[in-house]
């Protein structure tokens, strides 16, 4: 049976916490902030100098801009 809840847990931990399975209401909700973000706005704010200061995604790709 699979899991049951608006964040169920299931599957095993792959290094980020376990993966979790949002209900449909739950994916609206996301989806719909998503869909206010102007792309443009984040691409200009996006500072990857300031990612590896506060360690956030350490030897990631954090330079890469597409």
């Amino acid at each position: 049976m699979p899991p049951q809840g608006a964040n169920a847990e299931f599957g095993d931990e792959g290094g980020y916490g376990p993966a979790r399975l949002l209900d449909v209401g739950t994916v609206r909700i996301v989806a719909t902030a998503l869909d206010m973000l102007d792309v443009d706005a984040l691409r200009d704010r996006f500072d990857p100098g300031a990612l590896g200061a506060a360690n956030i995604y350490p030897g990631g790709r954090v330079g890469s801009r597409r």
